[in-house]
C-alpha cells in the first residue's frame, strides 16, 4: 500500500500514487493506529478495499471486502445509475435481481433497453420459478424488487418452504432491532422474545430458518417446557 502510493518506481504507482491516491498521515506514521482500525482478518480471502476507488486509504474510505466486492469496485467495472441516484455495478444489479451478468449486460448494451425494462423482462428460468401472492404470479426476482427484499433472501426463503406471504412479511437480515409484525403490533425481535418467554437467539434462529412468524413465536421451547 505504502509502496504503490508513495514510490514512483513501484510497478503499480501509476494506478495509485500517480493518480493522487495517498495513505492517510495517521496510518503512514502510526502502524498501531492502522492495525487497530483493521483488526483481525474477518473471513477467508478478505482484502482491504476503498469505497471510493479514487479516494485515499483512510478510515472513512476503507473496509474489508470479499473477492466479489473487490472485483465490483474496480475502475473498469461497468456501473449503472439507479433511480435513487446511486451508482452500482451491473454485476451487482444482476445478482440482486436473479439474472446472470451476461444476460443483463446483453439487454442493456446490445438491445438498448433501459435498465428498468431490462430488469422487468422475465428470464425463462425465472418463469419456471414463478410465485403467486394474492392471486398474482410473478418471477421471484420481480417480487423481490416489488417488496424491496434482496433476491437471494427471497429465493432462499421460498426454497426453505416458507409461504410467500411470510416471505414478504419478514424483513431481510432480521436482527435484534428488526421490527416484526404479529397480530397488529410491530415490535423488535428482542421484545417479542421477552413477551413469549424465549431467548432472542431462539426466535432469531427460527425466523432465519424460515419459520412463519406465528409459529416462531407460539411454538414452546424446551426451556419453557
Amino acid at each position: 500500500m505504502l509502496e504503490r502510493c508513495g514510490n514512483p518506481r513501484h510497478p503499480a504507482y501509476g494506478n495509485y500514487g500517480g493518480r493522487g491516491i495517498q495513505v492517510c498521515e495517521e496510518w503512514r506514521n502510526d502502524f498501531w493506529a492502522f492495525a487497530e482500525f483493521w483488526g483481525d482478518i474477518p473471513f477467508p480471502d478478505a482484502s482491504m478495499e476503498r469505497l471510493d476507488v479514487n479516494g485515499n486509504y483512510e478510515p472513512g474510505n476503507c473496509k474489508w471486502a470479499t473477492p466479489k466486492e473487490q472485483a465490483r469496485n474496480k475502475r473498469n467495472t461497468r456501473s449503472v445509475t439507479l433511480d435513487d441516484g446511486r451508482a452500482v455495478s451491473l454485476a451487482e444489479v444482476a445478482e440482486d435481481n436473479g439474472l446472470s451478468w451476461a444476460t443483463l449486460k446483453d439487454r442493456v448494451t446490445r438491445s438498448g433497453r433501459s435498465l428498468a425494462d431490462a430488469l422487468d423482462l422475465p428470464h425463462w428460468t425465472q418463469m419456471r420459478t414463478a410465485v403467486e401472492i394474492d392471486g398474482e404470479r410473478r418471477s421471484m426476482a420481480a417480487w423481490a424488487r416489488h417488496y424491496g427484499i434482496p433476491y437471494d433472501v427471497f429465493r432462499d426463503r421460498i426454497k426453505r418452504g416458507m409461504d410467500p406471504k411470510d416471505v414478504v412479511g419478514l424483513p431481510p437480515g432480521c436482527h435484534v432491532r428488526t421490527l416484526v409484525a404479529y397480530q397488529g403490533e410491530r415490535l423488535p425481535l428482542k421484545e417479542w422474545a421477552a413477551r413469549f418467554g424465549m431467548r432472542y437467539s431462539t426466535l432469531y434462529g427460527r425466523l432465519r430458518a424460515g419459520w412463519p412468524v406465528e409459529r416462531a413465536l407460539t411454538t414452546p421451547t424446551m426451556q419453557a417446557a
